[in-house]
């Protein structure tokens, strides 16, 4: 996914849903909703915010099981 424009009713970059995700630890779509619009309006970008929330998931999960192999 991009950086360019994901929700064009709320006029929300996809950088910044992602940004947001990282920096407040958003689990879930209505959390994403709240913390910046995206995905309140018509809905056709609601697959593309899970999806950067999906991946997002998966990165924290990675990233958890490196730390926890580095210190085993």
């Amino acid at each position: 996914m991009g950086k360019g424009t994901i929700c064009f009713c709320k006029e929300v970059k996809a950088s910044v849903v992602r940004s947001k995700i990282r920096k407040l630890e958003l689990d879930t779509l209505v959390d994403v909703q709240l913390a910046t619009g995206a995905a309140t309006g018509c809905g056709r970008c609601r697959p593309d915010v899970q999806l950067i929330l999906d991946e997002e998931a998966a990165r924290r999960k990675e990233k958890g099981h490196q730390l926890k192999l580095r210190f085993e």
